[in-house]
């Protein structure tokens, strides 16, 4: 029976381990794609001049018109990201962090404790 009991708890560690190592990589994934949406936009600020526009017989006022507003939205859909992410993974972070805490101490706690 004990055996058993203590391969269970074996086997809860590993998964939440598993679990807790596999957030890490999601975040920092999506935390990847938004670096490489901020150096797309900077790409399409640093050759604004030599973008086409998407209007046909347009003017070079309006072709830069055009290709400003299209570097807004962007900025602002790359804004709106980020907050998601950060109002996501603020809390699972914190999470993460306070029951990490709570395993040091565990640890620690065995570590002076054990019986030789």
């Amino acid at each position: 029976m004990v055996s058993r009991v203590n391969l269970n708890l074996k086997e809860g560690l590993v998964n939440a381990a598993y679990n807790n190592s596999c957030l890490d990589v999601l975040a920092t994934n999506l935390m990847a794609c938004a670096t490489a949406q901020i150096g797309i936009l900077n790409e399409k600020i640093v050759n604004f001049k030599n973008r086409k526009s998407n209007v046909e017989d347009s003017t070079q006022g309006d072709m830069y018109d055009s290709n400003l507003d299209e570097c807004i939205i962007h900025h602002n859909e790359i804004i709106r990201y980020i907050q998601n992410l950060e109002q996501l993974f603020s809390i699972i972070f914190l999470v993460q962090y306070i029951s990490s805490g709570i395993v040091i101490c565990n640890i620690g706690f065995q570590l002076v404790h054990v019986r030789e």
